[in-house]
């Protein structure tokens, strides 16, 4: 049975998915993931389809299930609690992601180095 990350990561036709077909199955599998997960955060984002309030929205809806746990998980949300229990990544990482992500919605273009850190 394919991963729903599968299809999200080869929908992306990224020169990184596809770099990520090197890798033994097993960490290919939980990379793709990882991947999946990245990349549905950075399009939501990133949509100009969707207004500001929705995208805030849906990144709530992310940070409340990194941060809670999610109450009916969609496939790739389970897919990254697996991946989280698997590795034992630390919440507050997956949250420098999604602020990270978040920071799309203001600044778009920094003069400086040291403005962008």
């Amino acid at each position: 049975m394919e991963l729903h990350s599968a299809r999200i990561t080869r929908r992306s036709k990224s020169n990184l998915a596809f770099a990520l077909a090197s890798l033994p199955a097993e960490k290919r599998r939980d990379m793709v993931s990882f991947y999946a997960f990245c990349r549905v955060i950075d399009d939501l984002a990133d949509d100009p389809a969707l207004s500001r309030d929705q995208k805030e929205e849906g990144l709530d809806r992310w940070r409340r299930g990194i941060e809670h746990g999610f109450r009916a998980p969609e496939p790739l949300e389970s897919e990254l609690e697996v991946l989280r229990k698997k590795y034992e990544i630390p919440s507050a990482q997956l949250l420098e992601i999604l602020a990270g992500v978040r920071a799309d919605l203001d600044k778009k273009r920094y003069q400086t180095f040291e403005e962008l850190k």
